[in-house]
C-alpha cells in the first residue's frame, strides 16, 4: 500500500493509455481489459460523476478496483483516473493505493476529522424504502435492529421536527409462499461476520430431497434475494490445509441447520457472473420461444437475461431468445403462459413439454 501522488498517477495513465490512444488488444492493461460501460445516465456531467466518486470514496471507506469505479460511474477507467487526480488536487483528498493480486485498488485515507454531514426527510424515506422492499427476507432481531439504526438516523436531519414525517412507510411487498428467516438468524450472522473475513464456515445442510444434513465446508461471497428465500453464494472448499476452490455453490439458507466460522481462511475473489434466467443450477444455455400477442407485451416489459434478443412481428407476436442456467424454470415458465407461449428450442426441453401437457390434458380429460 502507499499514498496516492499525481506522478504516480501519471504513470499509471500512461501504463492504462500507452501513448493517450485507444489501446490496441496486445498492449492492454491488465485493468484496462473491456470496453467502456455503456452509459445508463446520459444527463450526467462530468462534474456530478466527480461529486459521485467524491461521495462514494469518502463515505464507504471502502477499497475499489478501477473496474469497479468505471462500472458504477458508466465511464470509463481514464476518466476516473482523470476525477480521482482533480479531486485530490481541487479538494485536498488523500488517496491510497495498494494491489490484491493483479488488480490495483484505490480508496480515501481516513480524515482526522469527521465530515459534517446532514440528511433530509427523503434520503430517510428511501431507506426505510428499502427496509419495506426486503423485510420479508428478515429475521426479526435483525430488523428490529435495522429500525433501531433509521430511527437514530434521523438525528441528522437539519429540522428535528420532520423526524415523525420521514418515518412515514411509504412502501410494502405481497410474498407468495414467505420463509419466516427468524430460526435461521444466527447462521445469517454467521455468514455476515464471515464474508468479509473471507472465512470458511462449516455448514450443516439438508439438501431438498435428503434425508438428513451433511457438513458442507463453504466459503461465503455474498446473500442474494431471489424470489421469496435468500441464498448464501460461494465456494465448496476442501477443508484440509488451505482451502482450495472445488464448485460454485448456492444454499438455501432455510435449509441450513446451523453454521459455524471455522479457523480457515480463504483468498477467492468475487465473480462477476451476467445475468441469465432462473437459479444457477446448470451450465448456461440458449432458449428459443415464440410469443402471441397478449404474451408478448408482457415478456417486452422485461429483462430475461444480459443477452436476450427480442423480435417483434407485424402482427404483434413475438420470439425471444435468451440464456438460461435452470432446466426446470423454463419448463415452469413456459407453461404458465398456457397456450399464449411456445418454446422453440432446446429440443429436448421441448419434448419434457410435451410430456407435461400430455399428462396434465390426461388429468383434465372430461371421459
Amino acid at each position: 500500500m502507499r499514498p496516492w501522488s499525481r506522478p504516480y498517477w501519471r504513470s499509471l495513465k500512461s501504463r492504462q493509455t500507452g501513448t493517450g490512444q485507444t489501446p490496441s488488444a496486445s498492449t492492454v492493461h491488465p485493468e484496462s481489459e473491456g470496453n467502456m460501460p455503456a452509459k445508463q445516465d446520459p444527463y450526467a456531467s462530468p462534474a456530478q460523476k466527480a461529486v459521485s466518486l467524491y461521495s462514494l470514496l469518502l463515505f464507504t471507506g471502502k477499497r475499489y478496483f478501477l473496474s469497479e469505479l468505471a462500472a458504477e460511474l458508466d465511464c470509463s477507467k481514464q476518466t476516473v483516473l482523470r476525477m480521482m487526480e482533480q479531486l485530490e488536487r481541487g479538494m485536498g483528498i488523500s488517496l491510497e493505493t495498494g494491489k490484491e493480486g493483479n488488480r490495483r485498488w484505490f480508496r480515501v485515507k481516513t480524515p482526522r476529522t469527521k465530515p459534517q454531514v446532514a440528511l433530509d426527510p427523503d434520503d430517510i424515506s428511501k431507506l426505510l424504502l428499502c427496509r419495506d422492499l426486503v423485510r420479508h427476507l428478515l429475521p426479526k432481531p435483525i430488523l428490529k435492529k435495522l429500525d433501531e439504526v433509521v430511527a437514530k438516523a434521523t438525528v441528522l436531519l437539519p429540522n428535528m421536527e420532520e423526524r415523525s414525517t420521514a418515518l412515514d412507510c411509504l412502501g410494502g411487498i405481497m410474498v407468495k409462499g414467505g420463509i419466516d428467516y427468524t430460526p435461521f438468524e444466527a447462521s445469517i450472522e454467521t455468514l455476515l461476520a464471515a464474508i468479509p473475513r473471507k472465512k470458511v464456515c462449516e455448514v450443516r445442510y439438508k439438501s431438498f430431497n435428503a434425508d438428513a444434513a451433511k457438513v458442507r465446508y463453504f466459503a461465503p461471497m455474498r446473500l442474494t434475494a431471489y424470489r421469496e428465500a435468500l441464498y448464501a453464494e460461494g465456494w465448496s472448499v476442501d477443508p484440509r490445509g488451505k482451502p482450495r476452490q472445488k464448485h460454485r455453490m448456492v444454499l438455501a439458507v432455510h435449509r441450513m441447520e446451523g453454521a459455524e466460522p471455522t479457523r480457515l481462511t480463504h483468498d477467492f475473489e468475487p465473480w462477476s457472473a451476467p445475468e441469465y434466467f432462473g437459479f444457477p443450477e446448470c451450465e448456461p444455455y440458449r432458449v428459443k420461444v415464440a410469443l402471441s400477442e397478449s404474451a408478448a407485451r408482457y415478456v417486452r416489459e422485461r429483462k430475461w437475461s444480459d443477452d436476450q434478443a427480442f423480435h417483434e412481428h407485424a402482427d404483434g407476436s413475438a420470439v425471444l431468445e435468451f440464456t438460461a442456467q435452470s432446466r426446470s424454470e423454463v419448463v415452469s415458465w413456459v407453461l404458465s403462459f398456457g397456450g399464449e407461449m411456445e418454446l422453440s428450442c432446446p429440443h429436448e426441453l421441448r419434448n419434457e413439454i410435451r410430456k407435461i401437457a400430455k399428462k396434465i390434458s390426461e388429468f383434465y380429460n372430461e371421459n
